[in-house]
């Protein structure tokens, strides 16, 4: 995402702390996937960070739910989201 969802979310303190917890999940989803990458390209086992990558995906989905969140940044995420599939079937989560 180019500007951190709490940009684009008006309203609510409710919606506005919903719009920082997804900035705070798409930050963690960014540095889990550098942390997945690495013993992948040392051949070593990743079963972990692949799990912890899947929870945050999914806590990310949770707060998408949310009511007030943009439209455009949860089709943005489902539009990026096919990689969990690919991340879901080779480790077999």
């Amino acid at each position: 995402m180019k500007k951190p969802v709490s940009k684009n979310v008006k309203g609510t303190d409710e919606r506005k702390a919903t719009a920082k917890s997804l900035d705070g999940g798409f930050s963690s989803l960014a540095d889990q996937s550098t942390k997945l990458a690495s013993p992948i390209h040392s051949g070593k086992p990743a079963t972990a960070e692949a799990r912890q990558i899947m929870d945050s995906a999914g806590q990310i989905e949770s707060l998408l739910e949310t009511d007030g969140v943009p439209r455009e940044i949860a089709t943005t995420w489902q539009a990026g989201s096919s990689s969990f599939d690919k991340v879901k079937q080779a480790f077999g989560l």
